[in-house]
C-alpha cells in the first residue's frame, strides 16, 4: 500500500478482536469500531459510564505501549434507546426510546477519551445524510436533533477556541 499511497493508513478492526490483528506494526494508527459493552444498568449516569469506560482504557493504554501506534475510533455511537450502553453494536434490538443515555453516552465518552495523548479521534456512528433522520422519536444511532447533538456542538466548540 505504501508504494501507491502517501497518506496515513489505518486498519477498522472491532471492540472484541483489535488486539488479535497481526499487522498493526505496518499502519500509522490502530482503528477500533468502539461498540464496547459498559454497564448492565439502564439509564447509567454519565459518572457510571465513565467508571465503566475505565476497565477498557486500562486495555487499551496496554495495548498501545505494546504497538506504539496511537488509536482513532473508527465508529462509535450508541443507539438512543433504553439500556442502549449493555450492548451499543445491537443495531437491531427493540427498546424504549431513551435520549438521555444516547447523551449521556456521548458525555463519557468525550470526558474519557478526549484528552488521551494516545487518542486521536472519534468517527461517530451515524449520522447519515437525511434530514429527515433523527429527532426525538428517532431510537438510530444519529444524534441529529436529540441532546447527544448538543453534547457534540458543546465538545467541538468547545475544542474549536
Amino acid at each position: 500500500m505504501r508504494a501507491r499511497f502517501g497518506g496515513p493508513l489505518v486498519y477498522s478492526a472491532n471492540w472484541d478482536d483489535y488486539q488479535s490483528v497481526p499487522f498493526w506494526e505496518a499502519l500509522d494508527y490502530v482503528g477500533i469500531d468502539a461498540y464496547f459493552n459498559l454497564t448492565d444498568q439502564a439509564q447509567p449516569s454519565p459518572q457510571v459510564l465513565r467508571t465503566a469506560w475505565r476497565r477498557w482504557v486500562s486495555a487499551l493504554e496496554r495495548f498501545v505501549k505494546q504497538v506504539k501506534k496511537p488509536v482513532l475510533f473508527t465508529e462509535i455511537g450508541l443507539r438512543s434507546i433504553l439500556g442502549a450502553n449493555r450492548h451499543p453494536w445491537d443495531w437491531n434490538s427493540n427498546a424504549p426510546i431513551d435520549l438521555r443515555e444516547q447523551a449521556n453516552y456521548y458525555q463519557a465518552a468525550l470526558e474519557t477519551f478526549w484528552h488521551k495523548p494516545w487518542f486521536y479521534g472519534f468517527y461517530w456512528w451515524a449520522w447519515l445524510p437525511y434530514p429527515e433522520q433523527g429527532g426525538r422519536d428517532d431510537d438510530s444511532y444519529s444524534p441529529h436533533g436529540k441532546p447527544a447533538e448538543a453534547v457534540l456542538r458543546d465538545w467541538y466548540a468547545k475544542a474549536a477556541h
